[in-house]
């Protein structure tokens, strides 16, 4: 080491001499009082830096090694950098681990089109294959290798992504466990969280598909919608926990706050309104439009529910036609038509019966092939069997009979 007030020339070139304690290399000399600072390049070392590096011809060239040489570092120290030619990219060592410097800062790779914001984002990606990614946020697409046209935006988005292609994640761990499915859709925390293979799901708002796995072709709008569906395919649910228990019914449409809240194997069902079809579990092809329509319906298939509380109570009945608010309340009979405002409101049992008007066959309980057309037509009889009664009020003066038959406003009864 030389001493303070002394300068030694470097092979090359000649040197100058400089005050305030100062080496110098500026590629032709080196000048020393005290060895405070270092420059190369410059005759001006800044004075907060032990060396500083000026060119505008040249960089700074790190150490290069493959993957297998970096790991194979003895204690590396921290803050400690190198360049991995397998990897492609800048490695430095922080708490225990190494780092890449594209997930630390930002990074634009040019030779796969692909984009890294963020610690640890696109950490495995390939330069031959993974092309056109996106990743913004901490981990997002951590183990992607072979994806390519892939987004993710925000913490753990698409984590676990390997092969797959055309999926966005926005929100925190959204599609965290994808690594093969393709053209997915996730926005919103933990959306489609736990999707490995399914493909062209779309998942908008908290937890919405968060535990599909293999599911296609999904669509869920809100909170917690289609939350708890594994593998059901083609279903739609839009609005706050809509289809949330469903986990492998297919085809089924729930739009509305808890619509279809409790299918799981039912398919081809259709609820529209707030809570409508809550408790169905694996009927079939049943349509509910209305406010808690249907709401009772576990495992009746083929009704057809269109008004608020229409078929609310109906648990098992098949093949029902209400139409107007609580219609066929009640009901747990089969094929039956009720059309009007509470018309065969209390029919339990009745089967084959057709009511048409406000309030007709309102008493009916049991009985079957009974016929009322009008408002209020014949809507005190309680069990009966053929009973026609076409108008207003019409055979409204009995409450059992079998065969009666009555026409005009306020007819009374004829027996046959």
């Amino acid at each position: 080491m030389l001493a303070p007030e002394y300068s030694q020339s470097i092979p090359g070139g000649g040197f100058s001499s400089i005050a305030d304690d100062k080496w110098v290399v500026d590629g032709y000399a080196m000048h020393t009082l005290n060895s405070r600072y270092v420059g190369i390049g410059t005759s001006t070392p800044d004075t907060n830096a032990i060396l500083d590096l000026s060119s505008s011809t040249k960089g700074l060239l790190v150490p290069r090694m493959s993957t297998a040489q970096r790991l194979a570092i003895q204690a590396p120290a921290e803050g400690l950098l190198v360049f991995d030619l397998d990897m492609d990219q800048f490695f430095f060592f922080n708490n225990q681990t190494w780092i890449t410097f594209l997930g630390s800062v930002a990074g634009i790779n040019d030779s796969n089109q692909s984009l890294a914001i963020g610690d640890s984002a696109l950490l495995s990606n390939s330069n031959l294959y993974g092309i056109n990614n996106t990743a913004l946020g901490i981990d997002a697409l951590h183990f992607n290798t072979t994806g390519t046209d892939n987004v993710a935006i925000a913490v753990k988005a698409l984590y676990s992504n390997t092969s797959g292609d055309y999926n966005i994640g926005i929100g925190p761990s959204s599609l965290y466990s994808n690594t093969a499915g393709n053209s997915n859709i996730a926005i919103g925390f933990s959306a489609l969280e736990s999707n490995t293979s399914g493909n062209s799901n779309i998942g908008i708002g908290v937890y919405s598909l968060t535990n599909n796995t293999t599911g296609t072709k999904n669509i869920s709008i809100g909170p917690s919608s289609l939350s708890n569906n594994l593998s059901g395919f083609s279903n739609i649910a839009a609005g706050t926990n809509a289809l949330s228990l469903n986990t492998s019914g297919k085809t089924n449409i729930g739009i509305g706050v808890d619509a279809l809240y409790r299918n799981t194997n039912g398919e081809g069902n259709i609820g529209i309104g707030e809570s409508t079809l809550y408790s169905n579990t694996n009927s079939t092809y049943n349509t509910a439009v209305g406010e808690r329509s249907m709401f009772t319906n576990t495992t009746g298939s083929q009704n057809v529910a269109m008004g608020r509380l229409a078929l609310f109570s109906n648990v098992t009945g098949h093949r029902n036609v209400a139409i107007g608010n609580r219609s066929l309340y009640d009901n747990e009979g089969d094929e039956n038509v009720a059309i009007g405002d509470s018309s065969m409101y209390n029919n339990q049992t009745g089967y084959l019966n057709t009511a048409v008007g406000r309030q007709s066959l309102l008493a009916l309980t049991s009985g079957f092939n009974n016929t009322g057309v009008g408002s209020s037509a014949s809507s005190f009889i309680t069990s009966g069997d053929y009973n026609t009664a076409v108008g207003r009020n019409c055979l409204d003066n009995i409450a059992t009979g079998n065969n009666n038959t009555a026409i005009g406003c306020g007819a009374d009864d004829r027996s046959w």
